[in-house]
């Protein structure tokens, strides 16, 4: 059998989390006692805006492949040109669009941590190496607000950054905009290495139809969709898409939703005697003292014998912490007083 293709050394794969089957299953719980709080997606779910059966009524044919109403949606809702916008599947794809068209063997890309995982994996599948810090790089990844830790920097810092490094490519993965407010777009004319990455998954509630997007410079955008996929967004998916970037009462009132529990997870949580780092996002980073087995992992198994299952961040970095997303007020206050209960359970 021909070998895969090597990978830089220490190359880990993603890790799923666990799915509520695979908990259920495992602590003889029904599905439906199982709560998750580790995927950082609103509490409820976007509803398409367009009628079933329009969406669904030419299924035989495949899609305009240049996506030009999502990419004009797309484009209107940030105030760009529509050239600007490159599509995918996910922000996720996007991460991978970049890593595919800027890195390969002897390339390197520079990723602060801890953050998400998946930049130092996209970078590692195209044989490039992850740059330490002071090194150059061909790519900067940036999380703004970071995931798993919820800081939020400055876009001007992050447009100087650019500037500072012309030669390299500056991905700005923006999946928590909504909630943060804060965007590298308006810098993009000022900065033709500049890329900032939308997803429909978080704040808008359309995780399962794989949508997202990039803004960037024009001759960025073109050497991105000249490495992009054919047809890698179904015609149902860009559909809800416009919808739901014409009609954004859901983000909106994911937004207020977020504004009015965020804080009250953080003080909860906070008087149980736990450290949550401040987040512009909608989720927590919860830090535990002591040692990781009798911290986070800890804790972990005590929530999931609960049905409650939050992320693990090891592989972020973060041996010691779980990340918590916001959910409903049940379910909000549940997941207090589980950790209530676990932290009692220290004296």
């Amino acid at each position: 059998m021909l070998a895969a293709r090597s990978v830089p050394v220490g190359f880990q794969p993603y890790v799923w989390a666990s799915t509520v089957e695979e908990v259920a299953r495992r602590r003889n719980l029904s599905p439906a006692q199982v709560l998750r709080f580790d995927a950082n997606v609103p509490a409820l779910p976007g509803v398409p805006a367009i009628p079933l059966g329009e969406s669904f009524a030419r299924l035989n044919e495949y899609p305009e492949g240049t996506y030009r109403e999502l990419r004009e949606a797309a484009a209107a809702y940030a105030g760009v040109a529509p050239d600007q916008v490159v599509v995918g599947a996910g922000a996720d794809d996007l991460i991978g669009l970049v890593a595919r068209t800027f890195l390969g063997p002897g390339r390197r890309a520079f990723v602060e941590r801890p953050t998400y995982p998946l930049y130092a994996i996209a970078t590692g599948i195209e044989g490039a190496e992850v740059a330490d810090a002071g090194e150059r790089a061909d790519v900067i990844w940036v999380c703004n607000p970071n995931n798993p830790t919820g800081a939020l920097r400055d876009p001007t810092e992050l447009a100087a950054l650019a500037r500072a490094n012309p030669d390299s490519i500056v991905a700005v993965d923006e999946a928590y905009f909504e909630y943060s407010g804060a965007t590298v777009v308006p810098f993009i004319a000022e900065a033709p290495n500049l890329v900032a990455i939308r997803s429909l998954s978080k704040a808008f509630g359309f995780a399962a139809l794989r949508v997202g997007w990039a803004y960037a410079p024009l001759a960025v955008a073109d050497a991105l969709n000249r490495a992009r996929g054919p047809f890698n967004l179904s015609s149902a998916a860009q559909a809800a898409a416009v919808a739901a970037l014409s009609d954004r009462a859901h983000t909106q009132a994911a937004f207020a939703h977020n504004a009015r529990w965020l804080p009250w997870l953080k003080n909860e949580i906070e008087s149980a005697g736990l450290k949550v780092s401040p987040s512009a996002g909608n989720f927590l980073l919860i830090h535990f003292p002591g040692t990781p087995a009798r911290g986070a992992e800890a804790a972990d198994a005590f929530l999931i014998k609960r049905g409650l299952i939050l992320r693990e961040v090891k592989v972020y970095g973060l041996p010691n912490c779980l990340r918590l997303t916001v959910g409903t007020e049940e379910e909000n206050c549940l997941v207090v007083q589980a950790l209530k209960d676990f932290t009692a359970g220290w004296n």
